[in-house]
């Protein structure tokens, strides 16, 4: 299992130099964000005044700091995988040359036998082991003035050489600010917004592109009429580390795809310890086992002995799919697909990525009838489906189109045909597709999801990319492998051959004859939404301000306040939890208006009837399996990368995945949220919304 350590420094009285407000204030909140958000186990504080810890000082002295830094880093006590951050905020300094940093004793008139050089700063936090060494240096601060030439220069070139990520306040000409409004740094608040809930920077790259913008927006704000300017950068060596991802709870799998194509590309030009670094940080990244990671590794470890195991292959020239430079083909071309397997033992069980599905899934027709106006048969199309065989499946879709285009000879329809094509036949197809993938793929499916992003009549080329991104079809800013599987992304299939229809200008063509055939109209969602819902209640409960918070979506003050509602309507208010006979004795007329009016102002996304609707396609019963349980939250975004939100991770947006929310606060309050007994309410819940019959 990874570690995460961190050392956080923050210098407020200086001994010799100019004191400062707030710098002891920001290494304490990254301390505490360290701890509480980021989930790192240890994050040793130092400051000015900071405490003895089992009878050593913590005083951040330059005998106390250098002392930290050699006896912490002597021998390597951490590996590939693991990250450690060191944080300094205070005083810097650049003599004759070098980089340092100043302890609260630093004389500024010795600063070679008082202060830290970052030379040796970076040189220590490299041997620690990890291969994800992050160095945040806010370390240019004054009130008003400084003297001297700022640091960063050679700061900078000392990261370049050592590999260490290194994330400046500002410019070498420049002062990092502080603010009494914010009593905080500029810097450092636009930091921590950056990687928590905020700016949700997962990777370096991302978090380099908020403090650009961010800490001049916060300098016009605070610093109003002053030609002040701060200029925040990072230093990532190789260019690969920018793909790095420092905050894995909000890491998309686009991130880790991203990831993937830099490992292959080290690989490639035979870089092998880089490969082995970034197939490391895949694994660590990404939910569950990745097989690409783990195939990787072991192909590493060959070549390592037999050099030749890794030959130097560009991508093929008659891929459709290939990237024109050899750097992004895989040394043995090996598609990069958003799903990883839950486990090693079962790397086909589920999908682990919360895939998001359109905002109405649609009902399946238990019976679908073969009709067609062409005469067309549709049986062997049904008969490959009902078996779960979807490519042969998807390329007779494409033969009995072109059938009832009457294209069979040409083998290709164009815009015309696809306009024309008898509504029947479209309609036969796209139900026997809803239907035996439990509502994941069909033509209805994939225009429903294009148009939850945006997506008009009209070519809009930003919507499109946005669709096959969501769908699968484009990875990584590029064309991706089709995936047959039943767990491929919602909208997935039909492609029906890219001739025809991967190209984003017939897409209009495409989803405007689903619409004339009125598709959406004649297939019934699998849980209805009412138009108007009547704030009902059996105990008398008012539900005036939930619909409200989510008419206006407020996501988190709904979600409390459905909390409050369901302890009210349940008689619990005082307890403010539930228990199971009461969640099994729920008022049915209550729990109805509670999932009506998430359903109806989310679009159909969330819902305590959506969430059972997922847990079952998932194979649930109202007996616990635990890999269900688990690849339920992954689906609906509770469980990411091995491990169970904490409340204040929840995502509060309607782009949230899938049934994301309501967040079961009247639940999870007291019984160890979903990684507890989150199953035994869930399952009485789901148990409940049966009896109801919602």
């Amino acid at each position: 299992m990874k570690r995460n350590l961190a050392i956080s420094i923050g210098i407020n009285k200086y001994e010799f130099s100019q004191p400062l407000k707030y710098a002891k204030r920001d290494a304490e909140l990254m301390r505490d964000f360290l701890v509480k958000e980021a989930g790192f186990e240890r994050v040793l504080f130092c400051s000015d005044e900071s405490p003895n810890i089992k009878g050593k000082s913590t005083r951040a002295s330059f005998v106390n700091l250098r002392r930290v830094l050699r006896t912490t880093f002597e021998k390597p006590f951490m590996e590939a995988g693991d990250n450690f951050w060191l944080f300094f905020s205070g005083h810097g300094m650049r003599h004759k040359g070098y980089d340092y940093l100043m302890a609260c004793d630093s004389d500024p008139g010795d600063v070679a036998g008082t202060a830290i050089s970052i030379s040796y700063v970076t040189e220590q936090l490299r041997r620690c082991g990890a291969d994800n060494v992050v160095l945040i240096l806010d370390a240019c601060r004054s009130q008003g003035s400084k003297s001297g030439e700022g640091i960063g220069y050679q700061a900078a070139q000392v990261a370049r050489e050592k590999g260490v990520i290194t994330i400046f306040s500002c410019s070498p000409d420049e002062l990092s600010y502080e603010i009494n409004d914010l009593q905080q740094g500029i810097f450092t608040k636009a930091l921590l917004e950056g990687l928590g809930a905020q700016g949700r920077c997962a990777t370096v790259e991302r978090l380099n592109h908020y403090l650009n913008g961010r800490v001049p927006d916060l300098i016009r704000q605070y610093k109003k009429g002053d030609t002040s300017r701060q200029t925040p950068y990072i230093i990532a060596e190789p260019a690969s580390k920018y793909h790095l991802i420092l905050c894995p709870q909000y890491a998309t799998l686009n991130d880790v795809a991203t990831m993937k194509n830099d490992a292959f590309s080290a690989e490639i030009h035979k870089d092998l310890d880089l490969a082995e670094q970034l197939w490391i940080r895949v694994l660590a990244a990404s939910p569950g086992c990745d097989m690409d990671a783990i195939k990787a590794l072991k192909r590493i470890g060959i070549a390592e002995t037999l050099p030749a195991a890794i030959p130097y292959q560009p991508s093929s020239k008659n891929s459709a799919t290939a990237d024109k430079s050899p750097e992004a083909a895989p040394p043995n071309p090996t598609p990069i697909e958003h799903d990883v397997s839950p486990s090693c033992e079962n790397t086909a069980a589920t999908d682990k990525s919360p895939q998001p599905a359109p905002p109405n899934p649609t009902l399946i027709e238990h019976d679908v009838p073969l009709k067609s106006e062409r005469g067309v048969d549709y049986t062997k199309l049904r008969d490959l489906l009902a078996s779960g065989k979807w490519k042969e499946a998807d390329e007779e879709t494409a033969n009995k189109m072109l059938e009832g285009s009457g294209r069979t000879s040409e083998g290709c329809l164009n815009s015309e045909d696809i306009y024309k094509f008898p509504c029947e036949d479209l309609r036969t197809i796209d139900q026997l597709w809803v239907k035996y993938s439990n509502g994941r793929f069909g033509f209805s499916v994939q225009k429903r999801i294009y148009e939850s992003l945006g997506g008009t009549k009209e070519y809009d080329h930003k919507s499109w990319e946005a669709f096959g991104d969501r769908v699968g079809w484009r990875v990584n800013g590029r064309v991706g492998e089709l995936k047959f599987a039943s767990n491929a992304p919602i909208g997935h299939l039909p492609l029906v051959f890219s001739g025809w229809f991967v190209w984003g200008w017939r897409v209009k063509v495409v989803f405007s004859r689903v619409e004339t055939c009125k598709l959406h109209t004649t297939v019934p969602l699998p849980i209805p939404i009412s138009a108007n819902v009547p704030l009902k209640s059996e105990r008398g409960v008012d539900y005036t301000k939930l619909r409200d918070l989510l008419a206006t979506g407020k996501w988190q003050e709904a979600d409390e306040e459905t909390t409050n509602r369901m302890l009210d309507a349940a008689g619990r208010s005082r307890e403010s939890w539930l228990e199971i006979a009461n969640i099994d004795r729920f008022p049915c007329e209550d729990l109805r208006t509670i999932d009506q009016l998430w359903l109806k102002y989310s679009d159909g996304r969330f819902g305590f009837s959506m969430q059972k609707y997922i847990y079952q396609s998932l194979g649930g019963t109202g007996k616990i399996d635990w890999k269900i349980w688990e690849a339920f939250g992954d689906r609906v975004g509770w469980h990411v990368n091995g491990s169970w939100l904490e409340y204040n991770q929840i995502k509060f947006a309607s782009n949230a995945p899938i049934a994301h929310l309501p967040s079961w606060g009247w639940w999870n309050r007291v019984c160890g949220g979903w990684s507890g007994r989150g199953w035994e309410g869930g399952l009485i819940l789901f148990s409940r919304i049966e009896t109801c019959k919602m």
